[in-house]
């Protein structure tokens, strides 16, 4: 029991609607001037993070701290470096400041904390996901009546999903006897330029790195169809099983979106499960000027996207889209003391049990914004990637991808290297951006989906970028 005039345990973890009022105005209060400031500041701090880090190593938790203190500690160590999400010369990354809708969904999903495992443990947020799924799958083409899944912690998870996915529905007995005892060994095919969770998936599901095919990709990334065929005559003729292809709808390093009608011919001739990586690039399928880059994705048996990307949610909204809901009750089924296998609750359809409902966010936004206002923000990080590519055109840079999304590779035709410019400009602060590796070259890269970036930001950049080239520039040779 607390002594006269202190504060016990119960009334710290449950205070009452004024002190709630108090403190949650503090947080916002404090975020918001850290919002309002870091434009102002370098997009990348550096130098201030050891004491912060000191800071928290020291602390040991004895006594409780007053709360507003402790939430302005809290927001201030986080503000050391928030660079690389916050500010809106931050081109290195594809997750964002969140969207405010987004922010206040989060907080009453955190606040009010339906549990999604059964339909009737949270009946309002279970509809709540299932009309996400609805209008997702929508957009990406999945007829009515073949529009299933669930949000996800992202799209590592969605990928494994599709994977647990193909291989029960090719192998129904594995689920109980383990791939030990299959006939045949099951084959994984993905691009060269695909995301490395997929080496994950295939340590995680038991398929083994062995059976995982990288497939060659052209100049610009893109995976290439006649070499996927060749993989998959090759494993045919040495008596192993093709069983899933993993394309991919927006790579992480270039943009590009894989020849989804070619694989999806070619898995459907084969019998492959085709799943589509478009976790970052698929939220522009909301857009109408953008459907029609993804076609073929609407034969997909899966999808993933994540809506903590480009739409700007808060981690974590990832989401796993298919076509057959009885495929995703095969593979996850259990029977428990509260559910059975034949129902359509999340817990026996998905991965995770306890369930966050992580789509109320994404759903208070689409109230609140409209889905013309997520159209119209998806065509502004377009529309700055075409002034993007045009302004380094116009200084005498080269573009080395070729993608309608709205990232950018580059480099400086005089030799200036990728590494040096990126690191002039992030330990300067002046821009983020990130040196990587496309189809075997280095090369810079600039990718755009903060909904707080302008046109002039992109002209910013670009003073950085020259100014950054002229100091890293090799030294013509003397004769």
């Amino acid at each position: 029991m607390a002594g006269d005039g202190e504060v016990d345990w119960k009334t710290r973890a449950l205070p009452d609607a004024t002190t709630r009022r108090r403190l949650l105005l503090a947080a916002n209060d404090r975020m918001s001037a850290v919002f309002e400031a870091i434009d102002a500041a370098p997009a990348l701090r550096h130098g201030m993070l050891e004491p912060a880090l000191a800071a928290i190593e020291a602390t040991d938790f004895g006594e409780p701290v007053e709360a507003e203190a402790a939430i302005a500690e809290l927001v201030a160590a986080l503000a050391v470096r928030p660079g690389w999400q916050l500010h809106r010369m931050a081109f290195g990354m594809f997750t964002p400041q969140p969207i405010f809708p987004g922010v206040v969904g989060e907080l009453i999903a955190a606040s009010m904390n339906p549990q999604l495992s059964t339909a009737e443990s949270a009946p309002v947020a279970y509809a709540i996901e299932r009309r996400l799924i609805d209008l997702l799958g929508g957009a990406l083409g999945f007829p009515q009546g073949e529009r299933a899944g669930h949000f996800t912690a992202g799209g590592a998870e969605a990928n494994t999903t599709a994977l647990i996915v193909a291989l029960t529905r090719a192998f129904p007995d594995a689920s109980r006897t383990g791939l030990a005892g299959l006939s045949q060994t099951p084959v994984l095919y993905v691009s060269a330029a695909g995301h490395p969770t997929w080496t994950k998936a295939a340590r995680i599901t038991g398929l083994g790195t062995d059976n995982l095919r990288k497939i060659a990709t052209d100049a610009r990334g893109r995976m290439l169809a006649p070499a996927l065929q060749a993989a998959i005559d090759a494993d045919r003729a040495a008596g192993r099983r093709p069983l899933m292809v993993a394309a991919t709808a927006g790579t992480t390093v270039a943009g590009e979106i894989d020849p989804l009608t070619e694989i999806l011919a070619i898995a459907q001739r084969v019998g492959l499960y085709l799943h589509v990586d478009a976790a970052w690039g698929g939220s522009a399928t909301l857009s109408p000027r953008a459907r029609s880059w993804f076609a073929g994705i609407e034969g997909a048996d899966s999808v993933t996207l994540d809506s903590h990307k480009w739409l700007g949610m808060p981690l974590a909204a990832g989401v796993f889209l298919s076509r057959d809901a009885a495929a995703l009750r095969a593979a996850f089924a259990a029977d428990s003391y509260f559910t059975d296998g034949e129902s359509d609750d999340l817990s026996v359809s998905s991965l995770q049990w306890s369930r966050r409902a992580n789509g109320l966010k994404l759903y208070l936004s689409l109230k609140m914004m409209g889905l013309t206002g997520f159209v119209e923000m998806i065509d502004h990080a377009i529309e700055l990637g075409e002034t993007l590519k045009a302004a380094l055109t116009e200084r005498g840079w080269r573009i080395e991808n070729d993608t309608p999304l709205p990232v950018v590779c580059f480099n400086d035709p005089g030799g200036a290297a990728p590494q040096a410019i990126a690191q002039r400009l992030n330990l300067r602060g002046q821009a983020f951006v990130t040196a990587m590796t496309l189809a075997g070259r280095p090369v810079l890269r600039a990718g755009i989906v903060n909904a707080k970036t302008e046109a002039a930001d992109i002209w910013r950049l670009m003073d950085h970028l020259d100014a950054a080239r002229r100091a890293v520039k090799p030294e013509p040779a003397r004769t």
